[in-house]
């Protein structure tokens, strides 16, 4: 446990260093990619209020650059956020929109990965015969992509 808790503060002042970089050379896109990253690094840490401002913050940039995928990723996370605050319909809602941008661009893969990672934030509060559906989904979508072993 110990290793994992330095890999995530070395995540935090890396993402934290990146984001200066990309704002100081106009890169909104990596500033975007940067705080989501960062807000992926407080979720992990289980500091939802953190995760969930640094998502606010990048879902906009991601919107004004026209990034489904970015926007998808962002909506997809706040779902996560949702779920693990109680906030279920929200997070359902969160995680169609995120699904259904994901459609729109073709991206197969992060349908699987989004739905699965649902079943895993269920299982994460303790829900798990909620999640069993999600998981077993996301299994169906990887092995349609020729992806068993996902």
């Amino acid at each position: 446990m110990h290793r994992k808790l330095e890999k995530i503060d070395r995540a935090e002042t890396d993402y934290t260093e990146a984001w200066a970089i990309y704002r100081s050379i106009g890169s909104r896109l990596g500033e975007a990619n940067a705080i989501q990253n960062l807000g992926d690094v407080y979720f992990q840490k289980g500091d939802y209020s953190a995760a969930a401002e640094f998502y606010a913050t990048a879902l906009p940039l991601y919107r004004q650059l026209g990034s489904r995928a970015g926007e998808a990723h962002v909506l997809a996370a706040q779902g996560q956020v949702a779920l693990v605050s109680d906030r279920d319909e929200e997070a359902r809602r969160l995680l169609d929109d995120a699904t259904q941008l994901y459609r729109q661009i073709g991206d197969r893969y992060s349908i699987a990965v989004q739905t699965g990672n649902y079943g895993w934030a269920l299982r994460r509060v303790g829900r798990n015969k909620e999640a069993r559906p999600y998981l077993l989904r996301a299994a169906e979508l990887f092995t349609a992509l020729g992806m068993d072993e996902h």
